[in-house]
């Protein structure tokens, strides 16, 4: 059965997040000043480990694998974040 589940986000933060795989990324807001995602899920699909990072406007980000932009949003300190998800690379020579 498909369900709309919420996240919680952490600012400035590299976060892992268990949802159920195949999770569709819907939308980044804030919530009562709190930064949230919402994802459509298939609530009968078991769980896997999404990685995601929120940075700051004009800070480095590091990661190893493929950014995906997912969305931006500002809480009352008045800095943007911009919420990515970070895919791995895949080694090409596993087996």
């Amino acid at each position: 059965m498909n369900s709309i589940y919420k996240f919680p986000l952490n600012i400035n933060a590299s976060i892992e997040i268990d949802m159920p795989a195949g999770a569709q990324i819907l939308t980044i807001e804030t919530q009562n000043n709190e930064p949230q995602m919402w994802a459509l899920v298939e609530t009968l699909e078991d769980p896997e480990i999404r990685f995601f990072k929120v940075v700051s406007t004009g800070d480095p980000i590091d990661c190893e694998g493929e950014l995906v932009y997912l969305g931006s949003f500002i809480i009352d300190d008045g800095l943007i974040r911009h919420v990515f998800e970070e895919i791995a690379l895949v080694d090409e020579f596993q087996e």
